[in-house]
């Protein structure tokens, strides 16, 4: 929280800790704009099923390492081809 603090935005951030995904499942906040995954990657379709949830009407989710981990993420990649959400260059 240092460095948020620093940038004048600690009354901004709220600092959670543990397992993420435990942490997820109780979770409520407001329509997110935007979140950006970068986890353990067999996690990423569980992560992208609470960013849905999370996720305001028009909002972006960014996941990392999608090309360098694409073997990894496969169920991730078929999770957001259902969804019918837009999305840009998945790898084959």
């Amino acid at each position: 929280l240092t460095r948020f603090t620093q940038a004048g935005m600690a009354d901004k951030v709220t600092l959670y800790t543990g397992e993420a995904l435990t942490i997820l499942d109780t979770l409520s906040l407001p329509p997110l704009d935007i979140v950006f995954l970068d986890a353990h990657k067999a996690d990423y379709v569980h992560y992208f099923t609470h960013a849905q949830r999370l996720l305001k009407s028009g909002g972006i989710i960014v996941a990392d390492n999608t090309t360098s981990h694409a073997h990894a993420i496969q169920p991730f990649f078929e999770a957001v081809r259902l969804s019918g959400m837009p999305f840009t260059e998945l790898p084959e």
